[in-house]
Parts: structure tokens; C-alpha cells; sequence
């Protein structure tokens, strides 16, 4: 059997790239020969977008450089660990491929402002597979069902033979608005062991160094931690400040980062469950302009609803709380009630 994976076109993201990852490994696991497929569309307003960043950043050497190390880095993990398939059109992929089973997801494959140029890669307007599922897909903030994208496209889920959302209002929108049945399940970098994550990390070339350090992680795009707090926190835990550089760390050493803190500052959805994977303490920034939804609706599931800050200065008091959560029994009933969905359906 066949299966294939439609999820976001990979950018230089370490949380889209591991949830490919992860749900390919974890059908596989189920005995599906797993495929993840990257559209290769090209729009005028893509074209566009391209000339403008060339634009923008021409002349400046040092930001092309970093950006094609960063590329890099990524690149070669897409190419070693992903099993990947290229066309211009699902339909003629899933044909060519003899694909059996078509899984729509995860990440924000259902955020408007990701997908409007190519929706029918998210919302199959036919049968165009045997079976059709979404894993755990995203609008990584509420939406407005009257919304004319949404209006047009959500109806189109009724082609699908199980429907599975990572954020719980999504799903309740889904099963209330449209009257089709719908389930919130876990983020699929979950569905996976730590195990698997802990070998991965083992190919990274600073595992021995970290491995001997104590340190609270920072990794995010809008932490606002400027230096001084940095050392106040440094201070106040006893503990080295180590950052995710997203220009020079490739997977590997994002993932050994997480293995060995011993706390977890993050404003990314994906740094907050890599922290949970690896039953790390951690603190999330929430930040509503890039859609705080995903965060409220995990953070929820854990019981851990108050472990975020606003702004930094929040920081000292919880740090030096040195307060406690424990997560895991939550965490792992949410796991396995996402697996068995999942296991009922493919």
C-alpha cells in the first residue's frame, strides 16, 4: 500500500521539515510505503515575490551567504530522510505513483494566507484517491467560516474520508459549521518515540559538547530577550544561555539543543513540542500576530495553559519560581488517543 503526504513546500524551517519527517516515519511504521510530495507550481505573484526578495537583499553579501549555508543545512536532510515525490499536479502523482491512500497535512496546510495561490493541493475538489485523510492540518488561528477562501474550500473536506485538525476550535468549527465529523489530534512530531529524535541527534557535531552543559534554551523569531535579561536568567538558574542559530544549526543540532536543556524559553509551536518530546521544563511567548490558537489549543490538552509570558521582564519571577510542571501523563493520553484515530483510518 501506498500512501502520500501533501504538506506545506519545505522552507528553512526546522518544525515543517521534521513534521514531514515524522509522519512519513510514523506511516511507515504502519506498513505504508510513505511519500511526501512538494508541489512545484509556480504563480505570477510567486515569480513576484522571488524578483523582490533578490531585490531587497541584493548587494548584501553576507545575508546571501548565510542563507544559502542555512539552505544547506536543511537541504541535506530533506534529501537523506524524505522520501520525496515532484509533479506539477497531485492528481497526475497520485496516477503515476498508484498511490492508495492520500494524507493532507500537518502544519497550517489550512491557513489562507499560506495556500490561497494552490488550494486544491489542501482541499481535494474530488475523489482523487481511494482514501483520503487530513493529519492533523492546521489553520494556525481561528478563521471566519463566512471568509470567501473558507466558504469556497472548507466544503470541499466532505471528500475526505477522516478529517483530523491540530487546533481543538478547528475542529469544533468543522463538525458544528459544516456537519462533517472531525477530530483534534496531536501535532504528528508526537507521534514518533524520542528514541527516534534521540538518534537522530546523535549525528550532530556539538552532541558530546552540549551533552556535557547545563543550559536554558532559547529558540524562537520573536523572543525579545534582550542581553541583560539574558544574564539576569543565567544568574538567577545557575545555568548557560544557549540559542538555536537558524542560519548555522542544521536538524541534528536543532534536535540535540532540545535533548540536552534543561529549560525551554521558545515562541514556536514547534519549539514547544520538541520541548515536550524531550519532557523538557519549558515557557512559551505567545505571540497572537503569527496565530496563538495552536499554542492555546496544545497547551490545553497538557494542562498547561499558564505556562506563557508576554513580555520579558515576566521572565526573572519564573525562572526564579523554579516552579515545576508535570505534563506527561496528558501529553501521553493525547498521543495515543491521536494514534488510535489515526489507526482506525489507514
Amino acid at each position: 500500500m501506498k500512501l502520500l503526504i501533501s504538506t506545506l513546500k519545505p522552507s528553512n524551517n526546522y518544525g515543517q521539515i521534521l513534521q514531514a519527517y515524522a509522519s512519513q516515519e510514523f506511516f511507515r511504521s504502519k506498513g505504508y510505503e510513505s511519500f511526501v510530495f512538494f508541489h512545484s507550481k509556480v504563480t505570477a505573484k510567486l515569480i513576484l515575490r522571488k524578483i523582490l526578495e533578490k531585490i531587497i537583499f541584493f548587494g548584501d553579501i553576507k545575508d546571501i551567504k548565510k542563507n544559502a549555508k542555512k539552505y544547506k543545512n536543511f537541504q541535506s536532510f530533506i534529501d537523506l530522510k524524505l522520501n520525496k515525490l515532484n509533479a506539477r499536479k497531485i492528481e497526475q502523482c497520485i496516477m503515476d505513483n498508484k498511490i492508495d491512500v492520500l494524507a493532507i497535512g500537518s502544519d497550517q496546510v489550512w491557513r489562507k494566507e499560506y495556500v490561497s495561490d494552490y488550494p486544491d493541493y489542501y482541499f481535494p475538489s474530488e475523489k482523487v484517491c481511494e482514501t483520503i485523510i487530513s493529519i492533523a492540518a492546521s489553520t494556525g488561528k481561528e478563521i471566519d467560516i463566512n471568509d470567501s477562501f473558507y466558504k469556497k474550500h472548507l466544503p470541499k473536506l466532505e471528500n475526505l474520508d477522516l478529517i483530523t485538525c491540530r487546533e481543538d476550535l478547528s475542529s469544533e468549527l468543522i463538525t458544528k459549521k459544516l456537519n462533517l465529523k472531525s477530530f483534534h489530534i496531536c501535532d504528528p512530531t508526537l507521534l514518533l518515540d524520542v528514541h527516534h529524535y534521540e538518534e537522530l541527534s546523535k549525528s550532530s557535531n556539538i552532541y558530546n559538547y552540549l551533552s556535557q552543559k547545563k543550559y536554558i534554551l532559547l529558540y524562537g523569531l520573536d523572543l525579545n530577550i534582550d542581553n541583560e535579561t539574558k544574564n539576569k536568567l543565567s544568574g538567577i538558574s545557575n545555568l548557560e544561555i544557549i540559542e538555536v542559530n537558524h542560519y548555522e544549526d542544521n536538524i541534528e543540532n536543532f534536535l540535540a539543543k532540545f535533548r540536552y536543556a534543561s529549560y525551554v524559553i521558545t515562541d514556536s509551536f514547534h519549539g514547544l513540542q520538541f520541548s515536550c518530546i524531550f519532557n523538557k521544563q519549558f515557557i512559551v511567548r505567545k505571540n497572537p500576530k503569527r496565530g496563538s490558537l495552536r499554542f492555546d489549543s496544545f497547551l490545553r490538552k497538557i494542562k498547561c495553559e499558564n505556562q506563557f509570558y508576554i513580555q520579558s521582564q515576566e521572565l526573572e519571577s519564573i525562572i526564579n519560581s523554579k516552579k515545576i510542571i508535570n505534563y506527561k501523563k496528558e501529553l501521553d493520553e493525547f498521543i495515543s488517543f491521536s494514534k488510535n484515530i489515526l489507526n482506525k483510518s489507514v
